[in-house]
């Protein structure tokens, strides 16, 4: 299956440019903080479809599980800088909620993904270990 048809990687590329959506109706005038909140959360929600490809471009446990552990990093992130930007009421609330509450379904699928993976398929090296 190619990676654009991957339910999750769908799932990213909505996230970011719902998020890219949001920003740009952001005051950009402000300084400081918010324009930090800004740039994390581009670059965040940007993250997670790259990280989903590079997860899919190479089938080794490792390297997904890998890249699932900085997805869910940057996802965990990104839900963070969503809720301090309707705290600090940088955009309407229902627009920030509504990014949520699509960040949450974007965990589901993460979930289902990552039970994908084939622990069989890895390669044992220097650094190798079992959890």
């Amino acid at each position: 299956m190619k990676i654009c048809h991957l339910p999750i990687y769908q799932k990213a590329k909505e996230i970011e440019d719902l998020t890219e959506a949001l920003v740009s109706s952001f005051d950009k005038t402000k300084n400081g903080r918010e324009k930090e909140i800004y740039k994390k959360l581009i670059s965040h929600s940007k993250k997670l479809s790259r990280k989903i490809a590079a997860a899919e471009g190479g089938d080794l446990y490792s390297l997904r599980i890998s890249n699932a552990l900085q997805i869910r990093n940057f996802a965990r992130e990104l839900q963070t800088m969503l809720n301090l930007s309707a705290a600090l009421k940088l955009a309407h609330k229902d627009y920030i909620v509504f990014i949520i509450k699509e960040v949450e379904c974007f965990r589901e699928l993460f979930l289902d993904w990552v039970s994908t993976f084939d622990k069989t398929n890895d390669v044992h090296d220097d650094w190798y270990f079992e959890v």
